[in-house]
């Protein structure tokens, strides 16, 4: 676990020389700056729900998402207190949004743009990247030709150490964990 900075810590990369945001809304991806990117989503399993992160007892780990605190999506409080992606994400753009706000299952609305699942497969992302391009496009804060989006995709270790028991040929499981990744990154692209 990361010590929590004190209040007064300021952020450790130095941003007075460097433009945070583009003038205008990037049109090639090797163009966007940290403060460019509007949304914040994932995919995956326990690592991007964030199940236990805080529990003192195995019993505790297994039902408590805490979503706000996952390293990807996480937005509970600020990078001092909780050092996510998504709070980094904000000191470049205060009006980043889609990261889960705290404790919560996936189809809370707290959880927001973080549909990851604990136990989850490469099998599973399909359904969890329709899910997510349902949620994106009705959340009324979204503009979807304009905003920029950061997916995180995080799933396969299940696959590899609970799935890969099920299989006659070990190697099926790589086939199939390509394909699903393939198809995941095809329904996020619509």
């Amino acid at each position: 676990t990361l010590a929590e900075k004190p209040p007064f810590a300021d952020f450790p990369c130095d941003r007075s020389h460097t433009k945070i945001r583009s003038d205008t809304v990037p049109t090639n991806v090797n163009q966007v700056r940290p403060g460019d990117i509007d949304i914040i989503a994932a995919m995956g399993d326990s690592l991007s729900a964030g199940t236990g992160i805080s529990s003192a007892t195995m019993q505790q780990e297994l039902f408590s998402e805490e979503r706000g605190r996952s390293w990807s999506i996480g937005g509970e409080a600020d990078w001092k207190r909780f050092l996510t992606l998504a709070n980094i994400l904000k000191e470049f753009n205060p009006k980043l949004f889609g990261y889960s706000l705290n404790t919560s299952q996936s189809f809370q609305w707290e959880s927001q743009f973080n549909v990851a699942e604990n136990g989850a497969i490469s099998q599973n992302l399909p359904f969890m990247a329709k899910e997510l391009v349902k949620r994106i496009k009705n959340d009324k804060r979204t503009d979807l030709k304009h905003h920029w989006k950061m997916i995180t995709i995080m799933a396969g270790h299940n696959d590899f150490c609970s799935e890969n028991c099920y299989y006659k040929n070990p190697n099926d499981i790589l086939k199939y964990h390509r394909s699903d990744h393939y198809r995941n990154v095809e329904i996020s692209s619509r």
